[in-house]
């Protein structure tokens, strides 16, 4: 039979465990959102899980380091408060340890819309699109197809233009880091503009998606992390 004292010594120890647990979550802002959006009352599980992911922005924070590491992947629901919460700690530290000259953070959604995504990051780069349009001369036989076709045609030149222009702006800025979001299927980041690798070294890329897949053989990330 255990000896009684032996009892009470163990549950006095678990208890300071648990307050000790405890009190380093109160005093991690990470861990407290976990806590937040968690419908889990067990420290044990907080404690475990929060150290796991404070791993995770600990190994996204090396990677950005890394020279030779230029996209990043991490696997998670888009609308978890939980990975908001992550990216804003990546940018925030970003800053802070001054590693960057900007930080653009753009939402892909199911159907990607080049032009849409290339002016949204021209307006966080500061870059104005210049073009010039040829004005056609007016007929009065031009039918629905050929406007369809005359408009559908310069919408790609506008896009190709687009990334011609974001592409100079990017590469002249020495250090810069894309948060792409909600990415569920491959997205060619030379029709959006984004020079990277080789053409940019300094240029890194964090992608946001479900699918471990796509973010590893789609689009080719040199490290995933699970969230």
């Amino acid at each position: 039979m255990d000896n009684p004292r032996n009892q009470e010594k163990e549950y006095r120890m678990l208890q300071l465990d648990k307050w000790a647990k405890m009190e380093k979550l109160v005093q991690d802002d990470f861990a407290i959102d976990f806590v937040k959006f968690s419908r889990c009352s067990d420290v044990n599980y907080y404690y475990e899980v929060s150290e796991s992911r404070r791993q995770v922005l600990e190994n996204i924070m090396e990677a950005l380091i890394t020279p030779n590491i230029n996209m990043i992947g991490v696997c998670g629901k888009d609308d978890d408060n939980n990975i908001a919460s992550l990216l804003q700690r990546v940018i925030r530290r970003g800053w802070r340890d001054n590693l960057f000259g900007m930080i653009v953070m753009i939402s892909i959604r199911e159907k990607p819309d080049i032009r849409r995504i290339q002016e949204e990051i021209a307006h966080e780069i500061g870059c104005s699109f210049q073009r010039q349009v040829k004005q056609e001369k007016k007929t009065r036989c031009c039918g629905f197809n050929n406007y369809f076709e005359f408009h559908s045609a310069n919408t790609k030149k506008f896009a190709t233009e687009n990334a011609q222009q974001l592409y100079d702006k990017i590469r002249s800025v020495p250090k810069i880091l894309f948060i792409l979001r909600d990415v569920r299927s491959r997205i060619d980041l030379a029709k959006l503009g984004i020079p990277f690798g080789v053409d940019h070294q300094g240029c890194k890329l964090i992608l946001i998606s479900e699918s471990n897949d796509i973010l590893s053989n789609h689009m080719n990330a040199q490290c995933t992390f699970m969230f």
